[in-house]
């Protein structure tokens, strides 16, 4: 982070009040000089910037470098506008407080926004970049007058003749209606010599944390190292994630497969134990549902002719229906009784089967 005394110097002319660039070149370049203080004093705490005017009846100088860049903006409100622009005599000026700052190990820059046309000749201005170079100044200039194609080539030949190794910037800001504050923060003359290594984003202008850029800077680093050792927390345990789901992976394709091969075993051996069970229980439940079958019928059938049937069964004699007359005869039993009527009946049938099925059975 570069440690640097910086003198701005604004454009406060007649020409100041033009609308091109929003809301005005002034306001545009009020908010610019505000964001430059802060953002040299934030990348550096020992960095100072001071200010001055260009315009009016005499060139102003409203600020000695300083390390508080919120007098900066208080000192901005007391400017007016108007008169011509005395540019060479601004930039000397400049350069004289920058010779009597208060710490001789800051190095010099004078920072320039250039609103109106400019009076001096080429040489002039020439001679004067190469002034800044002997006495080791850097100068950064901001064109807001791009109109005049003369004017750009006079500025941009006064910041190469004051640079030395690529320390002097020139940039020609172009009107319309995006901030010009905006445009510059991204720049090397706002980001300075540490624009490839963060440069304003290490200050904390519209950096990552926000407090519009008046975060302390060790408060800040102290921060970035932690999100930097978060980041790497994070790293690792992604990394130790990743080789535990390498190493499950061939266990998990085993469990896989082993299920399958299981099956084919299953297949190439026929039924299972389980399946000759199942068939077992089939064949008992026939069993149950005939005698089920064979209840039912008895439990809708007459009861003398089961009765007849059971007498049967137990004696083979009451199969003959002569001996069962001679019977009821001996015994004074009514013939003409509906249930009796019945019960012969049915002797009489079933021994007839039988007469046909011993027949059938002899041939």
């Amino acid at each position: 982070m570069t440690l640097e005394a910086t003198m701005i110097i604004l454009d406060n002319s007649d020409w100041a009040r033009n609308g091109d660039f929003f809301p005005n070149r002034w306001s545009s370049q009020h908010d610019s000089a505000h964001l430059l203080a802060e953002t040299k004093c934030n990348m550096n705490p020992e960095s100072s910037v001071g200010l001055m005017t260009m315009a009016g009846k005499q060139v102003e100088v409203l600020l000695t470098p300083l390390t508080d860049p919120g007098k900066v903006l208080s000192s901005l409100h007391a400017v007016k506008l108007g008169g011509r622009p005395q540019l060479t005599n601004a930039m000397q000026i400049a350069q004289l407080a920058l010779k009597h700052r208060m710490n001789k190990n800051q190095r010099q820059r004078i920072v320039v926004f250039v609103a109106s046309p400019i009076e001096e000749d080429e040489k002039t201005l020439v001679a004067l970049g190469k002034k800044f170079k002997k006495n080791n100044v850097a100068l950064d200039v901001i064109n807001l007058e791009v109109a005049s194609e003369e004017q750009n080539k006079k500025l941009r030949e006064m910041v190469a003749a004051a640079d030395n190794s690529e320390n002097s910037r020139y940039f020609e800001a172009q009107p319309g209606m995006q901030m010009l504050s905006d445009t510059l923060i991204t720049t090397a003359i706002y980001q300075g010599a540490d624009a490839g290594m963060g440069g304003a984003g290490v200050g904390g202008v519209g950096g990552d944390f926000g407090g519009g850029g008046q975060m302390d800077p060790d408060l800040e680093m102290a921060i970035r190292i932690s999100l930097e050792e978060e980041k790497q927390r994070t790293a690792r345990r992604e990394e130790e994630q990743k080789k535990k789901e390498q190493t499950e992976t061939p266990g998990q394709t085993q469990a896989q497969t082993q299920p399958s091969q299981q099956q084919m075993n299953i297949e190439s051996q026929g039924p299972a134990p389980e399946n000759k069970m199942a068939v077992e229980e089939e064949g008992e439940d026939e069993e149950e549902r005939e005698l089920m079958r064979r209840a039912q019928e008895l439990s809708m059938a007459d009861p003398a002719t089961v009765k007849g049937e059971k007498a049967a069964q137990e004696n083979p004699a009451f199969n003959d229906p002569s001996f069962v007359k001679g019977l009821m005869e001996e015994l004074d039993i009514d013939k003409n009784d509906p249930e009796l009527q019945k019960l012969l009946e049915g002797m009489g049938e079933e021994g007839k089967k039988k007469d046909d099925k011993g027949k059938e059975d002899k041939k």
